[in-house]
Order: C-alpha cells, then structure tokens, then sequence
C-alpha cells in the first residue's frame, strides 16, 4: 500500500505537457530508478501505466524544465525509499 501511494505522488507530480525535447542526464537517472522501484514490487508494478504515461510527458518539456522536474522526482524518491527502510 505504501508503495503504491508512494508511486502515485511521484508519477503525479509529472502530469504536464509542453514542446518535444530529448531526455536530461538527471531524468535518465531518474527513470533508471523509477525503473528499479517498479521491478521490485508488485504494487508498484501496477502504477507502470500511469508510470510510462508521465515518462512521455516529461519527454516532452524542455530539457531545463525536466531538470527541474525530474530532481524533485529523485528527492521524493529517496524518501520514499528511506520511509520504506530501503
């Protein structure tokens, strides 16, 4: 359950959409990561549509911009992970 709210506040974060652009070192990380979480649990396997939907919105902002949004996606991340004692 915690993951799965954890999945949702992170992925809704990122319900934007702008001009095309390629992805930014920091979302590529970022969606390394995501990728991880997703993997490791079943709930959170389930919010992968919602997941890759945001992936592609992202994709489509200005590189700075997904800068901006993707290192709050890693900040909340992390602590999502460290509540989860991970």
């Amino acid at each position: 359950m915690m993951k799965k709210l954890a999945l949702t506040i992170i992925t809704t974060m990122f319900a934007f959409s702008a001009q095309a652009g390629d992805l930014s070192a920091t979302c590529k990380s970022y969606f390394d990561q995501i990728d991880s979480f997703v993997k490791s649990s079943p709930q959170a396997e389930a919010m992968k549509p919602q997941y890759d939907a945001s992936k592609t919105q992202i994709a489509a902002l200005p590189v700075a911009q997904q800068d901006i949004m993707c290192q709050q996606g890693l900040d909340a991340l992390k602590q999502v992970q460290a509540a989860m004692g991970k």
